[in-house]
This record gives C-alpha cells, structure tokens and sequence, in this order.
C-alpha cells in the first residue's frame, strides 16, 4: 500500500483531505464561520458531494462564491467543485441494501466515484487540501464518514473531520478565547455501519409517487382574466414553457417585435430552453437591449440579453416553492400595476401536481391573483405542434409618439399565421393582433420618464455578537435589521439601506436566538404586523419592535449598518453604553404584555 497520509498536523504545507457538513455551523453566520475553520485548515479546493442543491439551506452557487471569498494555503482563492458521483443517495437499484438503506459497499463500486475518489488521494499527497461537504450534522451519520472517508483511508488517507468548537462560556468571558472548530481524524472513530440510517428505498417511493403528474380535476377551469390590457404598456412580462413547440416559439419572437416596436421594457426568466431561450434570442437578433433577464443563480443560464438587465432573486427558504417558482412570482409582482402586461404561452400540457397546478399554468393563476393583466394563449392543438420554426427576425422598426402621421389610422398589421390563432377552441385568449389593435386607440410608446415606485421595507431579526467601539464583546444580541427596497420590488439587488435596532442583549448565544425565533414566530402570527411592505403597512411593525426594545432597557433608536456585516459576519457595533447588562432568557416579558 502507498505510505499513508495523515492529517496535516499544524504548521504543516502537506495536502490532506478533510470532511465538513454545513449544517453543524449554526446562526445567520453559519456559512461565513465553516469557511474561517477550512480557511485555517488551508484548505484548496472544496467538492460538494451532494445530489441537488433544491430546497437545500445553500445552492451551489453560494457556496462556490464562499469558496472564492477565502484562500487555501496556497495564497489563492479556494476552488468548488460538485462532484455528485459521491452523493449518498442512491442512484440504483443495487445501491440498496434489503431493508431499503444506502449501501456504501456498493456505492463505492460506482466508476465515476473510484475515478475521483482515486484522483483526490493523488492530488493530496500532490499538496492539495481537499474538504468533503455535503449537509449532514452529524458526522457519525454521514456518508462522508461512513463511506468516503472509509474509501479513502483504503487509498492510504485519513481524513480530518471538521465540526464547530465547544462553547465555554467562562473561558471566552475571562480570556477572550472560544473554540473555533475541532478536527478529528478518521482513524481515532469508532467502527461505523457501511449503510445509511435513512431508508431511501421508503423515501424514494414516496417521492416517486408524489411527483407524478395527474390528470387535472374535471372541475377545474383556468382563471378568467378580468383585467383589461393597458393600452400604454411599458412592461411585458413573456413566460412560456420549456418544452414549447415552434408555434410558441413564433408567437415568441412576435410578441418580442410587437414590444421593441412600442419601446416596452420586457421581463423574461433565464431558462436555457423554450419560450425564455427564444425571447432572449430574438432580442439579441434585432439588437433591442430594454429586457430584464431574471435568475435565481448568479448569472442567467441563457446568457441574458447583450446591454440588457439582469436581476438575481436569492431563494428564500421561509417562503413556499423552490427557487425557480420564487424567481417567477418575484418577477409577476414587479410586473406595474397599470402599465405592466403579462404573456403566458402555454403548450397545452398543464399538469395537476401535489394539489396545485405546475408550470406555465401555475404562473398565469398567480398573475391573475395579483391582479396584473395577464393573458395565456395556448397552442396546444396539431397543428401547433406540426408548425415550422421560423427564422429568428432581426430587426424591429419602433414607433416614434410625435410622428407627423401619428393622427392617422395606421395599417392593419398583417394577420400572423394560423397557429398563432387557435380558432378551432371554443374560448381562447387575445392573439397578438388584438393587443396590437388594443394599442392603436391612442398614441403608442411609453413616456420619457417613469414614476418612481414607492419604496417597500423589509423587517427581520437576526442574531449577532455584540461589540463596542473597540471590537470587545459586550454580548449577544437580537437585532431587527430593517432594508429599504428603493424600487418596490423585494430583491436583493434593490436594497438602498439597511438598519439595525437592538432589542435584547444576552449573556449565551443560545438565549439570543431562542428570543429571536420566539419575536419572529410572534409577529408573523400577530395580526397588524407585517415583515414586509409599504412605509405605512410596516409602520405599526415599527412601532412595536421601538416598544420591544424599550422594554428591555434598550434606547429606541436605529444605527444606520452595513447589512453584509450583519448577515455574513454576525457583529454587531452597538452605540448603547456597554455597562447594559445583558439578560437571561427567562427575565424576558412576554410579547403579550407589550400595549400597541
């Protein structure tokens, strides 16, 4: 056997492997301190070792840009790699053992996971540090123990388990010092199962069945759209599916002409396929640049459009859908209330899914619900799905409001094909040509300058370590961190400014996050109180969390704040005396208590 690997003692240059699950790093700066301890560790390269990154606490996409905030030992930024042939889950049917578990033994027979697993072992006696990431808590439970470190001590490595240091209160108070994070090496573990303690054979199963789209109730009738269409649009939201056939994609590049020509700014998700590969392409072909790519990573999978816009919508795991289904209703809501147009081209496949509608349909309901003035148009019939692609257009001629022959009745478009005009359905939505002919009744275009929407606020609370003017800890703190959306749209990418307001300071950690927890759950529930919008409907929020603070012995003022120094770092520089002391958590009155 090659000469064994340990883990690289302190002080050391020498590669190594080592293993962390991000789910053991607690509190809003739980990510920010697992990357500190791979940082000290010197660690290179991070894989991810997981299946998907849906519904999980961190996408890839954060965690790679993690990684690039920080340096291995080599001075560079630490490089992310996904590698999901070292997942847990089972990908076939004899990764299963009996019972339903995962079998490592057998999974570590996969090719994809011996070609890595191999190439790793030699990129570490090569100087490499390597860290294992997956989700997992508990590094007993983990595969990456119970499997990949197992291979890997077979290939002569033993890999150094990370996990968060122990608190000690006394001695963090009296020397200033804590426990950052421990490493274990592998070989000092007891003998662990070679399976999983979860049965994904029961968990498959029922996700299996879940999924399966169903037939859609006989009852159901797609929502019937009341609002009439502006006759001044400056914004057309086009969504569609991704599975289009040509006819959607014609109608596609019609409707994208139809809004260059009238000076509209358009709205479109980043799918690589369909309906928002199709629009991103046809603006990009007739060089028309007022479009909003929207995404859910860091940049657009379909590239977005040359000298357009593109906004980033961060998944927010308290809200309901996964990321994508978040993208899509961020966008409807920014969509204006009365000059704003929504387009969903459907390819009438909608499918009935875990109680609710999927799809292009799903995103039509919800336009409807918000009272936006929304059509869907479907081409779901023959010959629809028989149509010719079209070549993409590539150019657009736009309509200028003071042209001399604006007072006369202009031509009539000419009629677009006969899929575009699905006649032979006993109901169908406006075609292309009657939002043109809704358009015409007045003068065409947009005005020069748009009214700036109203600002929309946003509350949390967050959990941070309190320090005075000179960094020393003064405690721990729940805070209510309020931004201010200066375009109304509730992105990230829209904060104009961010500020804190104190509400109760601790002695433990632990205490600071259960009144924090235990705030959030009482506001959500509390009727009058709101976590987000307008001035005047979170003005009474406000209100609440000055008499939260008061009560508390806390001064009701707001410290303007940087939010990253918040949300990343989780410190706190408050202006308050440092002589406050900090409470316990079973002095703290009720909310109840509190008059409004």
């Amino acid at each position: 056997m090659t000469d064994r690997l340990p883990v690289p003692p302190p002080d050391s240059t020498a590669g190594g492997i080592y293993s962390i699950g991000y789910n053991a790093w607690s509190g809003v700066d739980g990510l920010s301190k697992m990357f500190d301890a791979l940082e000290a560790e010197g660690v290179t390269i991070v894989v991810d070792t997981r299946n998907s990154d849906f519904h999980a606490r961190y996408s890839f996409d954060q965690l790679a840009a993690a990684a690039r905030d920080h340096q291995g030992q080599d001075g560079k930024p630490m490089r992310y790699a996904h590698r999901p042939a070292l997942t847990g889950k089972p990908k076939e049917p004899w990764e299963y053992t009996d019972e339903g578990q995962a079998d490592y033994a057998a999974m570590d027979k996969r090719p994809e996971a011996v070609e890595t697993l191999d190439g790793m072992a030699t990129a570490a006696r090569q100087g490499e540090r390597i860290a294992l990431l997956c989700a997992c808590q508990g590094t007993h439970t983990c595969h990456r123990t119970r499997w990949l470190a197992e291979s890997l001590g077979e290939r002569g490595v033993d890999v150094g388990h990370i996990e968060p240091g122990e608190r000690d209160y006394d001695r963090y108070t009296e020397q200033g010092e804590q426990e950052l994070y421990t490493v274990t090496p592998h070989s000092k573990l007891p003998d662990l199962p070679d399976h999983s303690d979860t049965n994904w054979g029961e968990r498959q199963a029922y996700w299996k069945e879940r999924s399966k789209p169903k037939l859609v109730p006989q009852d159901y009738q797609s929502p019937e759209a009341t609002k009439p269409l502006p006759t001044e649009p400056s914004q057309i939201l086009i969504a569609g599916s991704m599975n289009a056939n040509n006819a959607q994609l014609n109608y596609a590049s019609a409707l994208v002409v139809r809004a260059a020509e009238i000076g509209a700014q358009i709205h479109v998700g980043d799918n690589d396929q369909g309906v928002d590969a199709r629009v991103v392409e046809t603006a990009n072909s007739i060089g028309y640049s007022d479009v909003v790519v929207w995404t859910a990573g860091d940049d657009p999978r379909n590239g977005g459009v040359e000298g357009g816009q593109i906004r980033k919508v961060p998944h927010n795991y308290k809200e309901k859908g996964n990321r994508f289904t978040q993208r899509d209703r961020t966008m409807i809501r920014s969509l204006d209330d009365d000059t704003g147009a929504a387009f969903f081209i459907d390819n009438g496949f909608t499918h009935h899914k875990n109680g609710r509608m999927t799809g292009t349909e799903a995103g039509y309901v919800f336009a409807v619900e918000q009272g936006k003035a929304a059509r869907k148009i479907s081409f779901g019939r023959q010959l629809d799905r028989e149509a010719e692609l079209k070549p993409l257009p590539t150019e657009y001629t736009p309509r200028i409001p003071d042209d001399p022959q604006a007072g006369q009745e202009p031509p009539a478009p000419p009629s677009p094909p006969a899929s575009l005009e699905p006649t032979d359905t006993p109901k169908r939505y406006p075609t292309l040509r009657e939002f043109e002919e809704s358009l015409r009744q007045q003068r065409v275009g947009i005005p020069e300058t748009e009214q700036a929407l109203e600002p929309m606020i946003g509350y949390s609370i967050q959990t941070v370590q309190t320090v005075d003017a000179q960094q020393k800890p003064l405690g721990y703190s729940a805070v209510a961190l309020r931004d201010v959306y200066h375009s109304g749209v509730p992105i990230e990418s829209d904060i104009s400014a961010s500020h804190a307001l104190e509400l109760a300071r601790f002695a433990e950690r632990d205490h600071a996050e259960q009144y924090a927890g235990a705030l959030t759950a009482y506001i959500k529930g509390k009727a009058g109180l709101e976590f987000i919008g307008s001035a005047e409907h979170t003005a009474r929020t406000g209100v609440f969390l000055n008499k939260v603070a008061e009560t508390n012995g806390l001064e009701a003022a707001e410290q303007a704040v940087e939010r990253e120094g918040i949300l990343q770092q989780g410190i706190f520089q408050s202006e308050h005396e440092s002589h406050i002391q900090p409470m316990t958590l079973p002095a703290v009155p009720s909310f109840t208590e509190l008059d409004l």
